[in-house]
């Protein structure tokens, strides 16, 4: 059985300029109250966020997720949920504007959701990995 990566980069070429509520993107749906879109800081481009946070739903419940995120002023929450919304995976993101990787690790993770920072959390990839075969 082979295993690939899915995943979506922000630090690339993918931007979204005009802020949005929600989208798709290799099969994550991103959803946040609040609108998001691509900027930089510390020179990395990420998808900026309001404290209010976002939503990730993956394209299948995995029991890894991993995260490359950027702080603010103050720190981050992220945590994994399970189909129905209980945290199964929980990590705090140190505040700071440098790159942090984050792997969430539990059974059944079904979506992300990254918060606070104080409107300044940049998510700058997202990924997971899958069996095919």
């Amino acid at each position: 059985m082979a295993v690939i990566s899915l995943s979506v980069d922000f630090s690339g070429a993918f931007t979204i300029v005009n802020p949005v509520n929600n989208f798709s993107a290799s099969g994550f749906d991103f959803t946040s109250v609040d609108p998001m879109q691509t900027e930089q800081d510390s020179g990395i481009q990420g998808l900026a966020f309001a404290g209010s946070g976002m939503t990730i739903t993956l394209p299948i419940p995995r029991n890894e997720v991993k995260l490359a995120l950027i702080g603010g002023a103050n720190e981050m929450r992220v945590q994994g949920l399970a189909h129905d919304g209980t945290v199964v995976a929980l990590e705090m993101v140190a505040a700071g504007h440098i790159l942090r990787n984050v792997q969430l690790k539990a059974a059944g993770i079904a979506s992300v959701t990254v918060d606070q920072g104080n409107n300044e959390g940049l998510l700058v990839s997202i990924a997971i990995e899958v069996e095919i075969g």
